[in-house]
C-alpha cells in the first residue's frame, strides 16, 4: 500500500524479473463480496478507487505468465 485516502488506495508492488502477462487483483469486503480485476503485466501499481470508508479489504494480486499463476500476496 502506497498512499490511501478516504475512498481510494494505491496499491504498489515490485515486478519480478520473469516476464508476466497479467496480474489477478482480488479484492474482497467483510460481506464476502469479491471483485476480480486484471492489470497489465507491465503494471506495477493499481488505485482501487470506490471504496467504503471504515471497511477492512482482504487484498491478493497474483501473478499469470500463461496458464502459471504465482502464489497469491494478500494483506
Amino acid at each position: 500500500v502506497s498512499e490511501t485516502m478516504e475512498t481510494t488506495l494505491a496499491l504498489a508492488w515490485k515486478r519480478p524479473v520473469a516476464k508476466i502477462d497479467t496480474y489477478e487483483l482480488v479484492f474482497t469486503s467483510p460481506d464476502g463480496t469479491e471483485t476480480k480485476l486484471e492489470v497489465p503485466g507491465a503494471a506495477n501499481i493499481y488505485i482501487l478507487t470506490d471504496l467504503i470508508p471504515g471497511t477492512l479489504y482482504t487484498i491478493s494480486l497474483t501473478a499469470k505468465r500463461g496458464r502459471k499463476m504465482s502464489a497469491p500476496a494478500t494483506l
